[in-house]
């Protein structure tokens, strides 16, 4: 999770929701005049970018507390259609970097709310880094850790499975156990993707996999990681231990 460059200017600071509503208003006046004109000519709209930035929008979700408006749901909602309307292209930029916002209200430290939400009152955003670089497709991951002992190669999934089943008969701590559990989840599902795709790139078809493979194991990464990180246990774990 990291800031992007200096911000060409700072950022107004947005006090209220009443505020907000008004500062996109005015914003998507400027941002409908080209609008069509950046799609019909495919040009990324860098400058309105900045400015979108710059109005301070990105911002409107940290709470009063740390210096933010503590804008509501509702008036978001209200800030992303009336930009969107203007532009859309632009109106859906914010969604990675209001997702991150929201992580690190909901799981980061007090020190790293403090630095984070200051850096985007400044001006700087948070984009988006789940992709990697030259892959197919946004979902096809390459990189695969894999360690070495006595010549066998130890694919992490295999043993951070053996590592949760063990945890299960020795370990009293519940958040060890289903923490555990979830990052063997995740790599199995990365390791069993990686295979199939393998295979289809093969032979032109898949096998059946299996139906855990649905379940969405995006939303426990910060969690784990926080755990991890900073010893804070997950929410659905603390009134076990």
């Amino acid at each position: 999770m990291t800031a992007t460059a200096q911000p060409t200017r700072t950022a107004h600071l947005i006090r209220s929701d009443a505020e907000a509503i008004a500062v996109a208003r005015t914003l998507a006046e400027r941002f409908a005049v080209e609008a069509s004109v950046r799609d019909r000519e495919r040009r990324p709209p860098f400058a309105e970018l900045d400015e979108f930035s710059a109005s301070g929008l990105w911002g409107i979700t940290i709470p009063k507390a740390y210096g933010g408006a503590g804008a509501s749901c509702v008036t978001v909602a209200q800030v992303i259609k009336i930009i969107s309307a203007a532009d859309s292209s632009l109106g859906q930029l914010p969604q990675n970097h209001l997702g991150v916002l929201d992580i690190l209200l909901q799981t980061a430290s007090e020190e790293q709310k403090r630095y984070y939400f200051a850096k985007v009152l400044q001006g700087y955003r948070f984009g988006n880094a789940f992709s990697e670089a030259g892959s197919k497709h946004a979902g096809a991951f390459e990189t695969r850790i894999r360690f070495n002992a006595d010549g066998a190669r130890i694919e992490v999934a295999a043993a951070l499975q053996e590592r949760a089943q063990s945890l299960l008969a020795r370990e009293p701590d519940v958040a060890e156990i289903g923490v555990a559990q979830a990052e063997a989840a995740i790599a199995s599902r990365e390791a069993l993707l990686a295979v199939s795709n393998a295979e289809f790139e093969l032979t032109g078809q898949r096998s059946p996999l299996p139906a855990a493979l649905d379940e969405p194991l995006r939303w426990k990464y910060p969690l784990i990681g926080n755990y991890r990180l900073n010893g804070v246990v997950p929410p659905s774990f603390r009134s076990a231990v």
